[in-house]
């Protein structure tokens, strides 16, 4: 009996390290072409592979996360917004778009020009943001070109 509990100890002695290590490889950026290399977002390439459900629930989950990073930037009694802040609302907020609006505004971004396929999904929500704030086309295209460039593998 005594062989027996050795055994078993000994046996999660070996399998201990290997367990611990597991969650941290979990959570490094996957090395595929469809996570930016530096920031381990996924891009259009992972885009394309989403279901129109997973691509929705995507969207929201990142909105969600938005909202909670004012809320975090933006202490109660503050009345002055804080440079993250100003930089979420101005790259993220004030569209009237619903979120499958937003969406299909993704989609056409990825789809439309295939050299976009690098750039992150939350680069494409700005693009697809700006757009729906008015910009010009030239801003369009300036906007479009940076995020390629920023994002060329």
């Amino acid at each position: 009996m005594k062989a027996v509990a050795l055994g078993l100890v000994s046996t999660l002695m070996l399998l201990l390290p290997m367990s611990t290590l597991a969650p941290a490889q979990m959570l490094a950026p996957p090395k595929t072409a469809e996570f930016d290399q530096r920031t381990g977002l996924p891009n259009g390439r992972a885009w394309s592979t989403m279901t129109e459900g997973e691509r929705h629930a995507w969207l929201l989950g990142f909105k969600n996360g938005i909202f909670v990073a004012e809320a975090i930037a933006h202490p109660q009694g503050r009345t002055e917004p804080s440079p993250l802040e100003k930089f979420l609302s101005a790259a993220y907020g004030g569209s009237a778009l619903t979120l499958g609006e937003q969406v299909q505004g993704l989609n056409h971004f990825y789809q439309d020009t295939p050299e976009n396929a690098p750039v992150p999904i939350p680069d494409a929500l700005r693009y697809v943001t700006a757009k729906a704030n008015g910009a010009t086309q030239s801003q369009l295209d300036d906007l479009a070109s940076g995020l390629r460039k920023a994002n060329a593998q």
